[in-house]
């Protein structure tokens, strides 16, 4: 956890915004093979289709299937620091399932909490915080207290719980419907318009994800 968002940070500033997503989008399949490497996962033709047509659905999805934006791509350092904090996320995946036997998604999320705050508190101090204290509005505060509660501490204890039930592979896809998350809610909240290129990418995605749930 701490090195996925220290590294994610870091790719941010060079990666653009298309590559890094597109990028984060191969955590199922990433997560897939060191599922098989280390935990002797099977993968089969289903789901590997699900994990090719979901990650097709993002990449237009992110692209909105312009060829020239296709074209466009170019990839530099942001993008190599990118792909290795996507290896680390899915690593703390299949190692949460690894000692999931022994220790419950509570204690797992705890612990990993309370090492990532032990890990980055240097970090903190080095960047000193407390000089920008007087410029930060009071709306930010909010957004700390719900990204503490809601992305962080319910988010990473639902995803054990799923590693738990149904193991890292399988939850790792959910990932990818992120971007059609993303559409629904600025088409109810932005008032963007939904075209049919939107919808069909839509589509692939929950198709993948729905594919590679089957038995």
């Amino acid at each position: 956890m701490f090195g996925y968002h220290v590294l994610f940070f870091i790719a941010v500033k060079y990666a653009t915004a298309i590559n890094s997503s597109i990028i984060g989008a191969s955590n199922p399949i990433i997560t897939t093979i060191l599922s098989i490497i280390f935990l002797k996962d099977t993968i089969n033709y289903k789901r590997f289709l699900g994990i090719l047509l979901s990650f097709t659905g993002v990449f237009l999805t992110l692209t909105n299937a312009n060829i020239s934006t296709i074209r466009s791509f170019y990839f530099n350092k942001g993008d190599l620091i990118m792909l290795l904090a996507v290896l680390m996320w899915a690593s703390y995946g299949v190692f949460s399932k690894w000692v999931m036997p022994r220790y419950s998604p509570m204690t797992l999320t705890f612990y990993s909490f309370l090492f990532c705050t032990i890990l980055i508190t240097p970090f903190v101090l080095y960047e000193a915080p407390w000089k920008l204290l007087n410029n930060i509005p009071y709306y930010s505060y909010i957004s700390v207290v719900y990204m503490s509660i809601f992305p962080s501490v319910i988010g990473y204890l639902v995803q054990q719980l799923s590693i738990k039930q149904i193991g890292p592979s399988k939850t790792s896809i959910f990932i990818n419907l992120v971007p059609m998350f993303s559409i629904i809610l600025s088409v109810l909240i932005l008032k963007e318009n939904l075209n049919p290129i939107k919808l069909l990418t839509a589509f692939l995605i929950v198709a993948g994800v729905y594919i590679c749930q089957r038995n």
